[in-house]
């Protein structure tokens, strides 16, 4: 009873090591890209119908 649930564990684990860095790079790096070039477009095209506010 006591190793099923440490075998149980160790997977739920495992699958949380494996799974998490998709998890992460998947809804973080568009964040992260769509910041950057939305600092890019307003450092090299300063747009007038967008002020800085």
């Amino acid at each position: 009873m006591v190793r099923m649930v440490c075998v149980r564990r160790v997977v739920l684990v495992l699958f949380m090591v494996q799974v998490l860095p998709t998890v992460v790079v998947t809804a973080v790096l568009p964040l992260v890209l769509g910041g950057v070039r939305h600092v890019v477009l307003q450092v090299l095209v300063p747009s007038p119908c967008c002020p800085a506010r």
